[in-house]
C-alpha cells in the first residue's frame, strides 16, 4: 500500500490513502445526502444518543462534558485534495453536530475557526497526517477559551511561543 503512485499529492501536499479514503466517505455522504435529502437518521440518532448518555454519566458524576470536533485534514485543506474529490456541502458530521445541540450537549466544533487559521499559519503539515504545533496550539487556545466560556472558568492561556522547526518527515 505505499508508494507514489498511491499517494494522494496536490502540490506538494500529501494525504494517507485513509485521508483520502475520508475525503471519499465524505463525499458520497454529501452526495447522499444531496440526492436523497438525508442519511440514514437511524445511525446518526444512535451516535447522538450514545454521546448525550455519556455527557449525562460524566455530568452526574461532578465532571464537565465537551465534544471537541477535532477536524481532519482534508476537511481544513479541500483544496488540497485530489481535484476528483470535492467537498459535499453539508457533511455527517454537520447533522451530527446539529442532533447534539437539540440534546443540549456541550460542543466545540473547532472546523470553522480551524479554516480560518490557515490564512495566518500552517495548520496541518503537507506529509503528515497531524496538526502542526501552531494548529495545536491554535485548536489548545480555541478550546481553553470554550471552557472558561462554557463552565464561567478563569483558566489562563499558557505563555508560549511558536519557533519553526524543522523536521525529516512526516508520518506518510
Amino acid at each position: 500500500c505505499f508508494g507514489a503512485q498511491r499517494a494522494g499529492v496536490v502540490f506538494g501536499w500529501v494525504f494517507a490513502s485513509r485521508m483520502v479514503g475520508a475525503g471519499i466517505s465524505a463525499w458520497t455522504s454529501g452526495f447522499i445526502r444531496e440526492s436523497t435529502g438525508s442519511y440514514d437518521i437511524a445511525v446518526i440518532d444512535a451516535w447522538s444518543k450514545r454521546i448525550a448518555e455519556l455527557n449525562d454519566f460524566v455530568t452526574e458524576s461532578g465532571a464537565a462534558f465537551v465534544l471537541v470536533i477535532s477536524p481532519d485534514k482534508h476537511s481544513i485543506y479541500p483544496e488540497k485534495l485530489p481535484p476528483v474529490l470535492k467537498p459535499a456541502e453539508r457533511t455527517t458530521t454537520d447533522d451530527v453536530i446539529e442532533t447534539m445541540r437539540t440534546r443540549k450537549v456541550p460542543l466545540l466544533d473547532l472546523r470553522a475557526a480551524m479554516k480560518a487559521s490557515k490564512a495566518e499559519m500552517q495548520t496541518y503539515f503537507r506529509t503528515d497526517t497531524h496538526w502542526t504545533r501552531a494548529g495545536a496550539g491554535r485548536a489548545f487556545d480555541l478550546t481553553l477559551d470554550f471552557l472558561n466560556d462554557e463552565y464561567d472558568l478563569n483558566l489562563v492561556q499558557a505563555d508560549y511561543s511558536l519557533q519553526p522547526t524543522r523536521r525529516r518527515s512526516g508520518d506518510l
